[in-house]
């Protein structure tokens, strides 16, 4: 459910990933899911880690990692590209 969710709000979140650009939506992505994730580490609530679960947490991380592949790929070019994808990929299985 949490990837599917991943998806859903990417789908909703793509014109302010347009409007915000690259850089700011990366931030605003790690914010959402540093806040999240900080939430998660300290409830006791079963609410407040479903909430986390299924409204936060996907939204930050909708806003990063797909955000992130767009950026590489603008700002690369076809000589380095391969290899900054390789690096995304090993960093991401880490």
């Amino acid at each position: 459910a949490w990837g599917g969710l991943i998806t859903v709000y990417g789908l909703f979140v793509g014109f302010a990933v347009d409007n915000l650009g690259v850089a700011a939506s990366l931030r605003l992505g790690f914010a959402i899911t540093l806040v999240s994730r900080f939430f998660m580490f300290i409830t006791t609530s079963k609410w407040v880690m479903l909430l986390n679960l299924g409204l936060a947490l996907p939204l930050g991380n909708s806003l990063g990692i797909p955000v992130l592949t767009t950026g590489i790929r603008r700002y690369t070019h076809t000589g380095n590209r391969g290899f900054a994808f390789g690096m995304f990929y090993v960093v991401m299985n880490l």
